[in-house]
């Protein structure tokens, strides 16, 4: 029996423990395994229904394939919080977790639902629910080029796509930009003018690097709007019991928009009454279906683990949020010129910038041996030293921290400036 698994058991301990009972000697420490064993105990006649068994005993996230040595013809795939994606062929079928990883093969794809499971085999595949209730699934075509996710001329992914965000910032306002009525047209909103001078309040709801770009977005929205915004990391949103103001909006921040922190944030809200909507570089994801409503950020395929296009079209996306809300309330109609102006000429800027590669170089050159990085910034620039942290700290292994300029005072100038202490009197 073999198993892949993307996500975390939260009673893998006592999971482990009954195994130990029962006899089996397990290997590591890793709750992926406790699945495999669990499967290969049942007594059940076919493998999806061994997978089904042994998935009711769960608690926890999984995007799950198992294969049995002894059914060489079929792969079976779960999900439950972790993205699983099925891609058909010609006479073959793929399983994946990205679309990145199917498009050299085909463009038809299946998303698998939370609580769903499939049997795949080289000629079909059947999908039904964890309680055994079959499901139908109708294929959906993928709209990138299978040259989006070549390299080219980069040497990776990330700095393939810290150039590609001059055509992704052009993408994300095209056709957005409304000179007559000096606003932004966000039709996928699904808010009629009349809806946003309803809105009391925004809330950008997120997790890494979506919830400081929403942490932006919120800064935007207070300035242009005048509506009073916040941002919350999705993962504490979840676990508190947060006040849910039928007045207030929600948006919910994922690249992918398969987080999971964030897409149960989303369920919760809507069981609460919310208004939600998505902000997300995939049309197809679990929070874009979820939500129904939001605004396609445009970015295009982000192979690379490091948010770089996406993070951009993010706070741009918030920028025309905050004008079209702006635009129903009091902002003026000659800021919102210079506001739509600016944002015309943020691809020439940013290609600007990244013509200085050299430069930048060298300055990563100089500063190469330095074992902790201090990342300050003040109003907007407070969540893009934040990122700018975590990013370091995900590519580099280096230790990296962010604070906000204001504030410095207050202790963190102790970590970078040495302190003579007089003798203790």
């Amino acid at each position: 029996m073999a198993v892949v698994h993307n996500g975390v058991l939260d009673n893998a301990t006592d999971l482990r423990a009954r195994l130990v009972r029962a006899g089996v000697r397990l290997m590591s420490e890793t709750d992926s395994e406790v699945l495999a064993h669990l499967v290969a105990l049942s007594s059940a006649d076919t493998l999806e229904s061994a997978v089904r068994e042994a998935l009711r005993q769960v608690q926890g996230t999984f995007g799950l394939l198992v294969l049995d040595a002894q059914r060489p013809g079929e792969i079976v795939a779960a999900r439950r919080g972790s993205p699983v994606v099925l891609g058909i062929g010609d006479r073959e079928m793929i399983v994946a977790s990205d679309t990145a990883a199917l498009v050299r093969y085909t463009q038809r794809v299946v998303y698998l639902d939370d609580d769903e499971i499939a049997v795949v085999r080289a000629d079909e595949f059947r999908t039904g629910t964890l309680d055994d209730r079959r499901t139908t699934k109708m294929p959906t075509v993928i709209e990138a080029p299978e040259e989006d996710y070549e390299l080219g001329e980069h040497s990776d992914f990330m700095h393939k796509e810290m150039h590609e965000q001059v055509e992704a910032v052009d993408r994300c306002t095209r056709g957005r930009l409304d000179d007559a009525a000096a606003t932004a047209r966000l039709d996928g909103l699904r808010l009629e003018p009349r809806d946003c001078r309803k809105i009391q309040r925004v809330t950008f709801v997120g997790c890494g690097s979506a919830y400081y770009a929403g942490q932006i977005g919120a800064n935007l929205v207070e300035e242009l709007a005048r509506i009073p915004a916040d941002a919350e990391p999705a993962s504490e949103f979840r676990y508190r019991n947060p006040i849910v103001d039928p007045d207030t909006l929600y948006v919910a921040v994922s690249q992918s928009g398969e987080t999971h922190d964030t897409l149960a944030a989303v369920r919760e809200l809507q069981r609460k009454g919310a208004t939600v909507v998505g902000a997300v570089n995939n049309a197809s994801s679990s929070i874009a279906r979820a939500c129904g409503a939001g605004v396609f950020l445009h970015a295009g395929p982000e192979v690379s683990v490091a948010a770089t296009k996406s993070f951009t079209t993010m706070v741009v996306a918030f920028a025309l949020m905050g004008l079209k809300l702006g635009r129903v309330r009091d902002l003026p109609a000659a800021r919102a010129e210079r506001l739509i102006g600016a944002l015309r000429q943020l691809p020439g800027q940013i290609e600007t910038v990244l013509k200085q590669e050299d430069h930048i170089t060298a300055i990563v050159r100089r500063y190469r041996d330095a074992r902790h990085l201090f990342y300050v910034g003040r109003v907007r620039g407070w969540p893009v030293a934040r990122e700018g942290a975590q990013k370091l700290k995900e590519i580099s292994y280096l230790h990296a921290e962010a604070y906000q300029a204001g504030e410095l005072k207050h202790g963190p100038l102790a970590l970078i400036t040495p302190r003579k202490c007089p003798p203790s009197r």
